[in-house]
């Protein structure tokens, strides 16, 4: 059964993967909370009865989010995309996804390790590592890695905005420190 399976890595794409989930690991130094000035946003808005400055604040959430999130999931992503496993000769290309299924979590624990900062992985995480494996399903080994990652960066975005809608809380959506 062994010599049936075969697993071979496109070193150069796993590299670049495995580069960029480091740079989301490292993320928080460089763009957090503080820095967005996410929180003044809010006590502002809530003392001035100014809306305007509660959409701000979700803006920059939603950019915050964002800016933290692309590196490790497309470095999720390219990872996923530099492993061929092969049963008979035949690549299984599902089971590729499988690999963000398993660095996502790791990379939150991590990250709440390092930075005591805890990142939810409820629906919006889930929606983003279900895209990615759904890409390797469908197999589209004749479109580029970039063309791959022009999918997985404005549906990682659509699903960081979803996480700011109130209406959304009862769906498991919104459930980060600051959302709620």
């Amino acid at each position: 059964m062994i010599d049936r399976i075969k697993i071979d890595f496109e070193k150069r794409n796993a590299f670049i993967g495995i580069f960029l989930v480091v740079l989301g690991i490292a993320a928080p130094l460089i763009v957090n909370v503080n820095n967005f000035g996410i929180l003044r946003l809010i006590e502002a808005s809530v003392l001035d009865s100014d809306s305007g400055k509660i959409l701000l604040a979700a803006f920059k959430l939603v950019i915050l989010n964002s800016m933290r999130a692309l590196p490790h999931y497309l470095g999720a992503f390219i990872i996923a995309e530099s492993v061929m496993i092969s049963l008979d000769e035949s690549i299984i290309y599902w089971l590729r996804g499988i690999a963000a299924l398993i660095i996502i979590p790791f990379v939150y624990k991590i990250i709440f390790w390092i930075y005591n900062i805890s990142y939810d992985f409820g629906v919006p995480a889930f929606i983003a590592v279900f895209s990615i494996v759904l890409v390797e399903y469908l197999n589209f080994s004749n479109i580029s890695l970039l063309k791959k990652s022009f999918i997985v960066i404005p549906l990682l975005f659509g699903v960081q905005w979803m996480d700011v809608i109130p209406a959304l809380s009862a769906y498991g959506f919104g459930r980060g420190d600051i959302s709620t």
